[in-house]
């Protein structure tokens, strides 16, 4: 698949979609976003904005309707409902992750689209001991894993009956510019910023944290790789972290480590201790990650969160 594919990516107003919108564009590529609003349009630069396709996956007619329009080469499914810990909506979760993700595919394969990357999560494989490998058995803890999980067992099932390539992405944890304010490193940078402490959990549990513009690339690589990769490939940074340890590091930037609160708050009833991934497929596709600067990620967080301030677009919010 050529590097100057045009690719569709649908949830393009969320913090993952939004990032792989940008990196496709500085990547030469012509990059449609898939957006619910004519404000989460506007968030793109014009011409990016332009070709903005306004559709909520759950419409079935209007991802038809996109779809015939765009007539892409690669999709990137990023829609998703229940991120958000406190969204709990059953009926929302299975509409936008299960039936929305088999919509998308469905009228993918109709437009002749080569290849579908789904990008699912690394809730799906529940709590366990690290590594954890893409044949680990599935056992969500929660409503967004389990029908993630769904969506991606289904995935496989109808893209062969389809003909269709498809690979289903695991992300584990992101962080980066653009997240959503009620996320754990937004809201330690916002206590760094105005000197307000924030409650914690223990934070003791173990993640891989992988910045999102990496991860955005990574997406997009399994779009245009050549042959296409593995039908299921885990994503991350290939180092494990104390959560605890992550946002001490982050505080510590700013002599703010006092503000941290850890231990005030109780950890959620499906809290997993562990997710961690065995990342040998990525590194076979794509090498090992390379190292990364935090002083220099946090420096373009915070520039973004000053240019989101600055104009009153709060992405995410």
């Amino acid at each position: 698949m050529r590097t100057n594919s045009r690719i569709l990516v649908t949830g393009a107003g969320g913090f993952v979609g939004r990032h792989v919108i940008a990196r496709a564009c500085a990547r030469g590529m012509e990059a449609v976003p898939l957006v619910r609003s004519p404000e989460q349009a506007r968030r793109f630069p014009p011409q990016v904005r332009d070709a903005a396709m306004v559709a909520d996956v759950t419409d079935v007619d209007a991802v038809a309707r996109a779809m015939a329009l765009v007539r892409p080469e690669c999709v990137v499914h990023a829609a998703a409902y229940g991120v958000n810990y406190a969204d709990q909506d059953r009926e929302r979760a299975f509409t936008v992750n299960v039936q929305a993700t088999l919509t998308v595919l469905d009228h993918a394969a109709r437009q002749g689209v080569r290849r579908m990357i789904h990008v699912g999560s690394c809730f799906e494989y529940g709590d366990r001991g690290p590594p954890i490998p893409e044949d680990a058995p599935l056992r969500p803890t929660a409503l967004y894993g389990a029908t993630k999980a769904a969506a991606s067992l289904l995935v496989r099932q109808w893209a062969d009956n389809l003909g269709m390539q498809t690979v289903i992405a695991r992300p584990f944890a992101i962080w980066g510019p653009w997240e959503a304010a009620q996320r754990v490193v937004p809201q330690v940078l916002a206590a760094c910023r105005t000197g307000r402490p924030v409650a914690l959990t223990a934070c003791d549990v173990v993640r891989d944290y992988t910045y999102v513009e990496d991860m955005a690339d990574w997406l997009i690589d399994l779009a245009v790789a050549e042959p296409c990769p593995p039908s299921i490939v885990n994503l991350g940074s290939g180092q494990a972290v104390v959560l605890r340890d992550f946002l001490r590091a982050i505080a510590r930037r700013y002599d703010a480590e006092s503000l941290l609160r850890f231990g005030t708050l109780p950890h959620r009833p499906t809290e997993m201790r562990c997710l961690v991934p065995d990342i040998s497929r990525q590194i076979a596709l794509f090498g090992h990650p390379a190292a990364r600067s935090l002083d220099g990620d946090l420096r373009r967080m915070e520039e973004t969160l000053a240019l989101e301030e600055a104009t009153g677009n709060q992405s995410n919010r």
